[in-house]
């Protein structure tokens, strides 16, 4: 099968960079995955064990949804015709839980990090065939997301303050995190993770999930550690890709205080507080702070020695980078931030890469978007929400799909009402935080309004793609395109999973199977669908941040300026006082009948 014009398109310092052939990429047909085990109770000389003579089969998966990534490898216990390596192996004995891998791939000409983690199981099954035994091995392991979910929170502080344990007590995390000044989900999600990882200074502390002795130190995130004390913290980049000023502050102590009980996973914890309603939070390989992400072999070493590469295992907090309508959100001011998703590093195949393709459209359908602080005060948001909606006159289309919560009616009339609520501890719904609810059920509206018109499903590479990475985007050409001249789909990767299997031939064939979402051919189309409202309508909301045009005393007196100026001119002379103004009546997003009695200075 021929191979498409595959190129990269990077995001580097916040400009669109040029595209960028993959060259490195043709020679994938003959790359292969290879699987190298650090174990913990070697030495820093010893050398780590290479299964690559071993393998029949490997295979990844990491998405972007938080849960740890995974690994499987299939092993045989003779390496055949290779030399200088042991046969017989038996793997129980070399590799055991709490070993670490790391996953690349070779192509011949670069190595590229794929994963790095920890081992799970080994475990054997054998079957007699003509009265031989052909045992088959298979390990299993998870990436170091892994290391978060297997720790608990502890809430006893007798134990919690022991130096020689690296993990503090709940209750001293919740102290901890009241002294942080801007606690925001970014800055929150990486105080709890050097917290519960012990990543502060520690002189007399142990280690915390001790890295092996023989792990390269190329993949120190920051200082180097004292030797044979490098910890899990020591290797996670906490800076690099946590965004510190995402919207939302947390209570200082208030709101911590309902995070999980004792037991519950540090990583759930650090989750909860990332605000995953409009985040996106997960650790994974990244190219490392002084490598140029210009470079499409930003995830690989040359084995030329010439060149930068070389990632680093990063905890991502992010908001999710789809496009918005401007003047969604107050954060979001400029065109580029408006659409983050054109912004992505991204990865460009042709049709004639793909050996399978699986997409749908039509799955998913929202009219209604509503973001709220777990209920407590969502009758008070509400309400406010409806007199400023409603205190300009009766609500119409653009006032409901501005509105809290955000209403496409005519796709409610159409289709039945499909909501979309969510909680997020970072917004405490009273009347003069009514903006917060809005902006954020705006955003909900702008990036699922059209979630039935987006492709979603599967494609599959006839090769290794070791550099596309969850979260980024990918361009496909040549797919539905070639006769009307339309533009190519545009997907967000979700989850990617490479594969290889070993030919009895022993040939090594890979493919890369990407998961994808966001499927259209125009990431900006929902501006013209939102522009569609303001037709013939009026919307009597404000702008962010503003007050609503019912509620601005200044406004309406000009109104009555312009009012009695045109009185004065003989319109109305000796028509007598003005009637009053009569309670304005309209329908609510629940389709019950509210009267609102009209502002009257």
């Amino acid at each position: 099968m021929a191979m498409g014009d595959l190129t990269r398109l990077v995001n580097f310092g916040g400009a669109r960079a040029s595209t960028a052939p993959l060259s490195s990429w043709r020679g994938s047909h003959t790359g292969r995955l290879v699987a190298v085990i650090y174990r913990q109770r070697d030495d820093a000389q010893t050398p780590p064990l290479n299964l690559s003579p071993y393998l029949t089969g490997v295979q990844t998966a990491k998405s972007v949804d938080g849960a740890p990534g995974t690994f499987s490898a299939t092993l045989k216990p003779d390496a055949g015709i290779a030399l200088d390596v042991p046969d017989h192996v038996d793997w129980h004995a070399e590799i055991e839980n709490g070993d670490w891998f790391r996953v690349l791939y070779d192509d011949g000409r670069s190595t590229w990090d794929v994963m790095i983690g920890t081992v799970d199981t080994v475990s054997v099954r054998l079957q007699s065939v003509q009265g031989a035994d052909d045992p088959t091995w298979t390990l299993t392991g998870r990436d170091l997301t892994k290391c978060l979910v297997e720790s608990q929170t502890l809430n006893l502080p007798h134990i919690g303050l022991a130096t020689t344990l690296g993990i503090g007590s709940l209750l001293s995390a919740l102290n901890f995190l009241s002294r942080i000044n801007a606690r925001t989900p970014g800055q929150v999600a990486r105080a709890l993770f050097r917290y519960f990882m012990g990543a502060a200074p520690r002189p007399t502390r142990g280690t915390f999930f001790r890295v092996p002795l023989n792990f390269p130190a190329t993949f120190t995130a920051g200082p180097a550690p004292p030797v044979g004390r490098r910890q899990l913290s020591d290797v996670v980049d906490v800076d690099g890709y946590v965004v510190d000023d995402l919207p939302g502050v947390t209570a200082a102590f208030g709101s911590l205080t309902s995070i999980p009980a004792q037991g519950s996973q540090v990583w759930d914890t650090i989750r909860s507080y990332a605000n995953t309603t409009l985040n996106e939070c997960f650790i994974d390989l990244r190219p490392r702070p002084t490598v140029t992400t210009r470079s499409p072999l930003a995830y690989a070493v040359p084995k030329s020695g010439t060149g930068a590469g070389g990632v680093v295992p990063a905890l991502i907090v992010r908001e999710r980078p789809f496009n918005t309508v401007p003047g969604t959100a107050p954060h979001r001011t400029t065109e580029a931030e408006n659409s983050p998703f054109q912004q992505l590093p991204t990865t460009t195949i042709d049709t004639r890469d793909v050996v399978s393709l699986n997409l749908s459209a039509g799955q998913e359908r929202f009219n209604y978007f509503l973001v709220d602080a777990g209920g407590a005060n969502l009758q008070q948001a509400v309400t406010f929400a409806l007199g400023s909606q409603f205190g300009g006159g009766p609500v119409g289309p653009k006032g409901m799909f501005d509105g809290v919560p955000a209403i496409d009616l005519e796709s409610v009339q159409r289709h039945g009402l499909r909501r979309m609520e969510t909680t997020s501890t970072y917004i405490n719904a009273v009347g003069d935080q009514i903006d917060v609810y809005r902006f954020w059920s705006r955003i909900l509206r702008d990036w699922h309004m059209l979630a039935h018109t987006y492709l979603s499903g599967t494609i599959t590479l006839a090769f290794g793609a070791p550099g596309i990475r969850a979260g980024e985007r990918l361009i496909l050409r040549g797919f539905g395109g070639h006769k009307d001249h339309k533009p190519p789909l545009q997907f967000y990767v979700e989850g990617v999973q490479h594969q290889m299997r070993v030919t009895s031939q022993g040939v090594p064939v890979c493919s890369t199977t990407l998961t994808v979402t966001r499927g259209t051919r125009d990431p900006d189309e929902i501006r013209n669908y939102a522009a569609s409202f303001a037709v013939g309508a009026g919307s009597p909301l404000a702008e962010p941040g503003r007050t609503a045009l019912a509620n601005n005393a200044e406004a309406q007196a000009q109104a009555q300026s312009q009012a009695s100026a045109a009185t004065e001119g003989g319109a109305s002379v000796g028509a007598g006082p003005a009637p009053a103004p009569e309670d304005v009546t309209g329908t609510g997003p629940d389709g019950q009948p509210v009267t609102v009695p009209p502002v009257v200075e």
